[in-house]
């Protein structure tokens, strides 16, 4: 399992808790509800290749035209609270050390719906030097008003795997 976390709600999270924090997915529920955590999940190991775009109010983050002829799936929004950053990472990761298995992306403080892209793409269109098409796009954007927020591990609602 892959995730965008909050590196402040998971500071004092270490090799002494983590399990606490991670095993279980009552646990692991609790922190989506809170929008600490959003599951970029597939029940698949591996290193997918992960494209994180912010919106603003003026201009809402997406897939391009090429990207929506390739989505596989795409997630019911989950809530994200930002406290101005936001990590990337496999499941392992996630705790108050940071290292280069993490990415750090920059999304201004407030509350964020998040929505998962599975794409799946034409082998030829794959290009090693720029990593592109990702195996997932999530895009984060401004909470609107009257929202449900999707709050389980499973990403998708459907099966994609």
């Amino acid at each position: 399992m892959h995730g965008l976390w909050s590196p402040e709600a998971f500071r004092n999270v270490g090799e002494h808790n983590w399990e606490a924090h991670f095993i279980e997915n009552a646990s692991i529920e609790a922190h989506i509800k809170k929008g600490e955590f959003v599951p970029i999940y597939v029940h698949s190991d591996g290193a997918p290749v992960i494209d994180v775009r912010v919106g603003s109010k003026e201009s809402s983050a997406g897939l391009s035209e090429q990207e929506k002829g390739w989505l596989k799936a795409a997630s019911d929004p989950y809530l994200f609270i930002s406290n101005g950053v936001a990590n990337v990472s496999g499941i392992e990761y996630i705790g108050g050390q940071l290292t280069g298995a993490v990415a750090c992306i920059r999304v201004p403080p407030g509350r964020w719906q998040v929505v998962v892209h599975l794409l799946s793409w034409p082998e030829s269109s794959y290009n090693k030097e720029t990593r592109y098409p990702p195996d997932f796009i999530v895009t984060l954007n401004p909470e609107t008003a009257g929202v449900s927020y999707r709050q389980v591990t499973e990403t998708f609602a459907e099966e994609v795997w």
